[in-house]
């Protein structure tokens, strides 16, 4: 992850005038990048991946859960980071319903790798 939290600014030395241009990004330096910048109000997040191990199915669902993480930060600032949920309340539903083998039990934690896990195989 990489959070630009400050403000690029044209460089000017006497006779010139040097400015900053986006450049986008057509390629993943690792598998896997969330690059988020801060704006006055608000982020702005692009993701860039590998294609030969992430499907855009892959990566709305980690970006889904990543908003609920954000979401539940936001919403109660004191909670552990270890106490955060990851899954909307629609997915929690959805794993109660998954048929576990006799002797399993489902933690929240087991819930979350079992939610990664299924949305691995779609």
């Amino acid at each position: 992850m990489i959070l630009q939290n400050t403000e690029q600014q044209a460089l000017e030395i006497p006779g010139l005038t040097l400015i900053p241009l986006p450049i986008e990004e057509t390629t993943a330096p690792f598998d896997l990048v969330l690059s988020m910048k801060e704006g006055r109000d608000h982020l702005v997040g692009t993701v860039t991946y590998n294609k030969a191990l992430f499907d855009t199915t892959t990566i709305t669902q980690l970006l889904q859960r990543f908003q609920t993480l954000l979401e539940n930060i936001v919403s109660d600032p004191d909670t552990p980071i270890a106490d955060l949920n990851l899954l909307t309340e629609e997915e929690k539903n959805q794993l109660t319903q998954v048929q576990m083998p006799a002797g399993v039990a489902l933690s929240q934690k087991n819930l979350e790798r079992l939610m990664l896990e299924l949305g691995s195989l779609s």
